[in-house]
């Protein structure tokens, strides 16, 4: 009985397959013509998932804890009558493969025959020179024996495969190009477990960099520039003249957020910020953009295409923006505040608590926040008194305005809820037809007479006069997030295709953008 109990314990936490590796990778020589790496994109492992997410999930509180020893983030309840634990992996490169080698030579101590012990081998002296797809294939065999699998995804809609050991642990890896991901969860039935690792593997997909630099408290910092380098133009010092629309884009890998011609498709400036940017929000006079890697926003002067502040906000990590009613609006979630700034002096103003926020949006007179299981919070941007105001289907997130109503998108129930602002109402709960076990959402947008979800199974168009499904377009693999310019939807990408405008009637690829290396947040302004 001893010696079960040990391997209940060991077992499942070995086949988190040990996280990161610890030391940091040498760095590859030189030569005079190569083009210096992008600079390093910070991300604490424990940011792909937060404690309010796997909170909701395993449905009790939650304790962080970082194992500088395996390189995962480990999230454990700290009461109830079974223990209950997630944890995070993510790995690059080199680091990906060690990964991978470790928990083959994990499977070979229970299925160790000869071709075992051959494959061992080989996985051993030749993994370096082997693509990452080549080292799971192999790797699969060896732990075939403990019931996991790995598998390699490319297209959205092709989901992971589940892994299930007998002792009770689950787990669910995602792997592209040299790009490793993995949730595990312990402590629940087998169908529970899956599902939530599929809800959380699909959250912290979104967040997970194509370079980056893990830091976990001082003891482990790795460092991934696996990617091919993208050239780094200056901003510009005297900016072209933009047409009457622009997309403004925000690079997560590379610190920088490009303007782009709507109707041209023209790159018309290149400009650094913060570090690991996403949300982005555009008013008359300024481009603030959100940098979760340091907890800041940066204010860009539209004219001039230089960044004229940079405001302290808070914690790094989770942060969405809105700007309306005189302010701009942080959810800065990871401080469980709705943060205000005052954009005639570049400060913060106030802060607003929100505990379990998702998101923030600016219509009908309000500010909405997505907080919590189901619930809508309402901020009077006057008095900023916060009040619980609507409550939705499971998971709200993304929220958008438009057609004079609010829409949020449930990742849970995997619905829209419509609701009227003035009246606080829900008047409609949209389907998207989508299985919450083998797809996702992601980016909300309204504009061209539609309601836009962006969806692991393509991009859905919803009738905001019948509130039906009208079309799904998959020209985009990976879409992320999405806005309306120039009678185009525009739509961010992780794939190579980087920024794509489409036909919002036929679903055409009209213009192609390939910049940056992880573009993401995206939004349209003069």
């Amino acid at each position: 009985m001893a010696i079960r109990s040990r391997l209940l314990h060991a077992i499942p936490a070995a086949l988190v397959l040990l996280g990161c590796a610890i030391a940091r990778p040498s760095a590859p020589a030189s030569t005079p013509t190569a083009t210096p790496p992008p600079e390093p994109v910070e991300l604490d492992l424990c940011s792909l998932l937060t404690e309010g997410e796997v909170s909701d999930a395993l449905g009790e509180a939650v304790a962080v804890q970082p194992d500088l020893q395996t390189g995962a983030c480990n999230f454990a309840t700290t009461a109830g009558p079974q223990a209950k634990s997630v944890s995070v992996s993510a790995a690059q490169g080199h680091q990906a493969r060690q990964l991978l080698q470790r928990s083959a030579s994990l499977g070979l101590l229970f299925g160790g025959d000869p071709a075992a012990q051959q494959i061992a081998d080989e996985l051993k002296n030749n993994a370096d020179s082997m693509s990452l797809e080549e080292v799971l294939e192999k790797a699969n065999l060896l732990l075939a024996p403990l019931g996991y699998t790995y598998s390699a995804f490319g297209p959205a809609d092709i989901p992971a495969v589940w892994g299930w050991n007998p002792l009770g642990a689950g787990s669910m890896q995602q792997v592209r190009g040299e790009t490793y991901l993995a949730v595990s969860v312990v402590g629940l039935e087998e169908e529970a477990a899956q599902s939530t690792a599929e809800s959380l593997i699909t959250l912290a997909r979104g967040r997970l960099l194509a370079a980056f630099t893990i830091e976990m408290g001082e003891s482990l910092r790795v460092e991934f520039t696996i990617s091919p380098p993208t050239p780094e133009p200056e901003p510009s010092a005297t900016p072209k003249p933009a047409s009457n629309m622009t997309l403004w884009v925000s690079d997560r890998a590379a610190g920088r957020v490009a303007r782009i011609d709507a109707v041209t498709g023209e790159i018309l400036a290149d400009i650094r910020v913060g570090t690991n940017p996403l949300s982005i929000a555009v008013d008359e006079d300024a481009v603030w953009v959100g940098n979760e890697g340091d907890g800041t926003v940066s204010r860009i002067d539209p004219v001039t295409n230089q960044v004229v502040a940079t405001i302290p906000i808070g914690k790094r990590g989770f942060l969405r923006l809105a700007s309306g009613e005189g302010r701009v609006w942080v959810a800065a979630c990871l401080d469980r505040a709705v943060v205000v700034i005052d954009p005639s002096t570049n400060t913060v103003v106030n802060s607003i608590p929100a505990e379990g926020c998702w998101n923030v949006a600016v219509g009908g007179g309000a500010v909405w926040v997505p907080v919590g299981e189901r619930s809508i919070l309402r901020i009077d941007p006057e008095t900023l008194v916060a009040v619980p105001a609507v409550y939705v289907q499971s998971g709200p997130s993304e929220i958008a305005s438009g057609f004079g109503s609010m829409w949020v998108a449930n990742v849970n129930a995997m619905t829209i809820s419509r609701f009227d602002p003035e009246t606080r109402q829900v008047i409609a709960t949209l389907s998207t037809d989508l299985d919450h076990a083998q797809h996702g959402l992601l980016g909300l947008a309204t504009g061209e007479g539609r309601v836009w979800l962006a969806t692991t199974d393509g991009i859905q168009g919803f009738d905001p006069g019948s509130d039906a499904l009208v079309l799904t377009f998959h020209a985009v693999p990976d879409p992320q997030f999405m806005t309306v310019a120039n009678g185009l939807l525009w739509v961010t990408t992780t794939g190579p295709d980087g920024v794509v405008g489409l036909n919002p009637i036929t679903g055409a690829v009209v213009w192609r953008v390939a910049w940056g290396v992880s573009p993401m947040g995206i939004a349209a302004g003069p």
